[in-house]
């Protein structure tokens, strides 16, 4: 057993400076993201015009598969009997806190709720805040003895929406109160379902389905008191040749008790809509003065490599180079349209809807315009619009945007089956009938603004940048803040409104500042920021909320200060940051068990228990080590490489307060989290014995874990 004073000694050099540049104000270090969910992270805009006739080019494949749907279990009327009704409960903001509940996420779930369990498998949640009453999720369910399985859902905070397409949990009925208690969702949802028991409160529908919103519902506008509402419909001849925008106005008047003033901005793809957005001065300004927009991608963009395919000159050995050159120009413009418009307007602060197409209109063209294609032909098409109405809808919920499924509405999800005939004025265009159907599904959404979950998913992700001494320092940072700032930063958004910030110099990893974010279109807030490794985060030094703009730009997520007195200089702004994999990062705290783990340290009662997976004939030069910390106290996982000749009894045997003449190198510090699990990747001293050490502030709790590294 070492001495208790080595520790101070081995780290000095770290905890040392770090904790001196706390009393220090050092020019301030905070960094900057796969969708946690994984939501498809919208593509940098892009302004290039949708491509004339491209080129043939090596591109893949659109996919063609669907999201994965949960195979629930044979569903069991009888049983599902026993838990279907109604129930409800309220959720304060202390509840939340003292359950564990960030703040943003606490924003949302403060309500009253509604849980309707239906009697054919559907469980329909409603939120009402006083001020509006909307259902914001929808999913199966399934039972099986005390276990309920909640499936692929969908809504405002719909857990699809961050790549959870199940929940498990146990269910008890006792009288009026349900409980459940969390078997296995990584979706916040369980936050609502476990936090305090629901109470019984009436019958059931038994209808299924998307639940209408009440007609009478009091909005947003009972608090703002507004008499006139904005409405802004863009698209193409969908929401132009028919009635339906004008239907949907007519049933916000009625359900709102609001005027709605209408402006539609539409096009037949020149302009391209994003062109509009970003030069038309009124349109911009209709927007930011917009309460309810509704916009649609335009399905005519296809209509060329349909020309092309079917002459043969699309390109590439499957003759579909120009469908994949052009879906992709046509996603990435939608990206761009998505992102210029809630640059103006949050979808947090305005009702944004978009539609789901399916393959109908491929239908109704050909029927309108004559001729035909062979079975081939229109199988390609149909897949290329499926990639195109997939994308885009998936795109728009990463920003909070919900969509229609016109699919299901007209289709009834088949993908052969032509839309109803009594639909159309002329085989295109939707008649009264059509579009009625359509804003019937514009009402059956609701009127609930995007969850803070779902707007965090277009900017989460874990994003990478490295400074040097100089550029800190050309940037504004003082000789302190640039030593202590260089390195390799890596910056963790999760969709749950989280934020880390890490640095890597090498012989010293660590999380550096943790805290939380909040999206309002372009602006970002940091807050509740607290730090580690010797440094004071801004909200524990008494300042409130750092306040910044965010762009996704072609050269990486970049960052401008809007409001921060806690740091005048920060590293958010130095440089833009690159996503990157966190795979290939030396911490892997997101997926702990994605791969075997080689060594777990656990530290309980100031004590460090050491357990070691089967190990090959020789140490790999990176090994995964968990460390596992269920405490609240700081702990420390030391890795050293001793100079050549000397031994570990040497090393064991120091008791001076001053550096081991015997340490060549430190390999890595890591400082792990309170009652935190996490994973780190060590590389290894390659061709050498590396010494990994237990210790608690300046107290080493064990001998050393001696590995020898291959060369």
């Amino acid at each position: 057993m070492l001495n208790s004073r080595v520790l101070f000694i081995l780290a000095i050099l770290f905890l040392g400076i770090l904790a001196a540049c706390a009393n220090v104000t050092p020019a301030p270090l905070m960094p900057t993201p796969q969708p946690a969910v994984t939501q498809p992270t919208a593509a940098p805009p892009t302004t290039a015009p949708l491509p004339t006739k491209p080129a043939p080019t090596n591109a893949q494949p659109v996919p063609t598969d669907n999201p994965p749907a949960v195979n629930l279990p044979p569903f069991d009327p009888a049983l599902a009997q026993k838990i279907a009704g109604k129930y409800a409960k309220e959720l304060s903001d202390q509840e939340l806190s003292d359950a564990g509940v960030g703040r943003n996420d606490r924003l949302f779930l403060k309500a009253k709720w509604e849980l309707e369990l239906t009697p054919d498998g559907r469980a329909i949640f409603w939120q009402d805040t006083g001020s509006f009453k909307s259902v914001v999720m929808e999913a199966p369910f399934s039972l099986s003895g005390d276990t309920l399985l909640l499936g692929t859902d969908k809504g405002d905070y719909g857990c699809f929406n961050l790549g959870v397409m199940e929940g498990k949990y146990q269910w008890k009925l006792a009288g009026n109160e349900l409980t459940f208690t969390t078997i296995q969702d990584e979706c916040p949802r369980h936050f609502l379902m476990t936090i305090k028991p629901w109470i019984k409160v009436g019958a059931v529908s038994g209808k299924g389905g998307v639940t209408p919103p009440l007609r009478t519902a009091p909005t947003v506008i009972a608090q703002r008191s507004d008499k006139e509402w904005t409405y802004v419909s863009m698209g193409d001849g969908f929401q132009v040749a028919g009635p339906v925008t004008q239907i949907f106005a007519e049933y916000l008047e009625q359900d709102l008790g609001v005027k709605v003033k209408h402006k539609h901005w539409g096009t037949f793809g020149k302009p391209r809509l994003v062109i509009q957005v970003r030069d038309d001065a009124n349109l911009r300004q209709a927007l930011q003065e917009a309460e309810v927009i509704t916009l649609n991608w335009q399905p005519a963009v296809l209509d060329a490599p349909a020309a092309w395919y079917k002459d043969g000159t699309c390109g590439g050995a499957d003759n579909e180079d120009c469908w994949r050159t052009t879906v992709a120009a046509a996603q990435a413009d939608w990206d761009a349209l998505l992102d210029e418009i809630t640059k103006l307007k949050s979808p947090r602060d305005a009702l944004f809807r978009t539609y789901y197409f399916g393959s109908w209109p491929l239908y109704a063209y050909y029927d309108y315009y004559g001729g035909s294609v062979g079975d081939a032909q229109l199988e390609v098409e149909i897949r290329y619009m499926r990639a195109m109405d997939e994308y885009t809808t998936k795109s728009a919920a990463a920003r909070g945007i919900p969509a229609v499924n016109l699919f299901e509405l007209f289709q009834n999800s088949d993908p052969h089956k032509k839309a109803p005939a009594e639909y159309f004025s002329d085989k295109l265009h939707l008649n009264k009938q059509g579009s009625k159907v359509v804003a019937d599904g514009l009402r059956a959404l609701g009127y609930g603004y995007a969850a803070q979950a779902a707007l965090s998913s277009s900017i989460a992700g874990t994003y990478g940048a490295e400074f040097t001494a100089q550029e800190l320092m050309a940037a504004g940072f003082g000789f302190q803040g640039a030593y202590h700032g260089m390195g390799k930063w890596t910056l963790e958004l999760k969709s749950s409104g989280e934020v880390a910030y890490w640095l890597d110099q090498g012989d010293f990893l660590s999380l550096m500042f943790e805290g939380e974010y909040r999206l309002a279109g372009d602006t970002i807030s940091f807050g509740k920021e607290k730090g580690w490794a010797g440094f004071a985060g801004c909200t524990e030094r008494g300042y409130g909320d750092r306040i910044y703009r965010w762009q996704m730009q072609n050269d990486g997520l970049t960052f401008a200060r809007v409001d921060d007195e806690c740091d005048p200089q920060n590293i958010l702004t130095v440089k833009p940051w690159q996503k990157v994999d966190p795979a290939a990062l030396k911490f892997v705290a997101q997926t702990p068990e994605a791969k075997p783990i080689d060594y777990r340290f656990t530290f309980e009662n100031d004590r460090c228990k050491l357990e070691s997976s089967p190990q090959s004939a020789s140490t790999p030069i990176r090994v995964r080590v968990a460390v596992t910390n269920s405490t609240d106290k700081n702990y420390q996982v030391i890795i050293l490489t001793l100079k050549p000749n000397a031994t570990r009894a040497e090393l064991e045997a120091w008791t001076q307060d001053a550096l081991p003449p015997m340490v060549e190198r430190t390999v890595l510090f890591l400082n792990p989290r309170r009652n935190r699990q996490e994973v780190w990747v060590v590389p290894l001293e390659a061709g050498q014995e590396n010494y990994f050490l237990c210790a608690q502030d300046r107290k080493i709790l064990s001998a050393p874990l001696v590995l020898q590294a291959p060369k």
